[in-house]
């Protein structure tokens, strides 16, 4: 009698592990398309911010053109369609950031004076500007000449 008993719980046995094993390859494969869009994402938003910058850039420059062009209409129109289309880049791209966006906030430590020149070198820079820091290193920027 114990016999039938012994085997009746290791079918039962054989099928609850069969269960786990399922539940357990569902839940890896989860994971595994979970790895992907955090990869997806975490690319997106290096794309992004990549593209973002020199974008900016190119905006900033048509409208600065368009001040200087006057009642030319017919760079005014390219001008327009210029920052049009760079504006819907712009929207493309927030929409990536969008997507790969995690709602944590990372704290680090920034160098503001490398910061600050990386900055500087995206802008066209005044003639004999030159920027003194509380520290005294005097950042000389390019196109500009040293005063005395």
């Amino acid at each position: 009698m114990c016999l039938p008993h012994s085997i009746e719980q290791l079918r039962s046995t054989v099928c609850e592990l069969a269960h786990s094993n399922e539940e357990l390859a569902s839940t890896q494969e989860a994971l595994v398309r979970s790895e992907k869009l955090a990869s997806m994402g975490q690319l997106a938003a290096g794309i992004a911010h990549e593209v973002n910058n020199p974008l900016g850039v190119v905006i900033m420059y048509a409208h600065f053109l368009m001040e200087q062009i006057g009642d030319r209409a017919e760079l005014r129109e390219d001008l327009t369609m210029v920052v049009e289309q760079a504006d819907r880049c712009k929207k493309i791209v927030s929409g990536l950031l969008n997507f790969a966006r995690q709602n944590k906030v990372e704290h680090g430590r920034v160098n503001l004076i490398e910061l600050t020149q990386k900055a500087l070198r995206s802008v066209p820079p005044p003639m004999n500007v030159t920027l003194d820091f509380d520290n005294g290193w005097p950042i000389r920027l390019p196109n500009s000449t040293p005063t005395s």
